[in-house]
């Protein structure tokens, strides 16, 4: 997530770019929120896909799709918003009470 937060962020004029991290428990969920700066205005399905990038690089297009296959894989939730040049990236886990479970 911060790979691609960065990556966002150098196409802001310097002035602009920002990056912000928060690692938040809420109940029996943990949270990490990732928001930075960024031209894109909106994200679709195809932003999830393994190899697209809407960037012009050949060897991108991977970050969102392992993003979202390590959700899946721990049972979180994905969700990823645009604001006035600012995306937002929040993942949730549910708390792990012992090794090998899920509350």
């Amino acid at each position: 997530m911060l790979d691609n937060a960065y990556d966002a962020t150098l196409e802001m004029p310097d002035t602009e770019r920002k990056i912000e991290l928060k690692i938040v428990r809420v109940n029996e969920t943990v949270k990490l929120i990732v928001r930075n700066t960024s031209i894109l205005k909106e994200f679709t399905e195809k932003h999830f896909k393994i190899g697209y990038s809407s960037k012009s690089n050949l060897d991108r297009g991977y970050g969102l799709a392992i993003i979202q296959e390590v959700t899946d894989k721990y049972h979180g939730l994905l969700k990823v918003d645009t604001n006035d040049n600012v995306v937002s990236v929040e993942i949730s886990f549910p708390k792990v009470v012992e090794k090998g479970s899920i509350m």
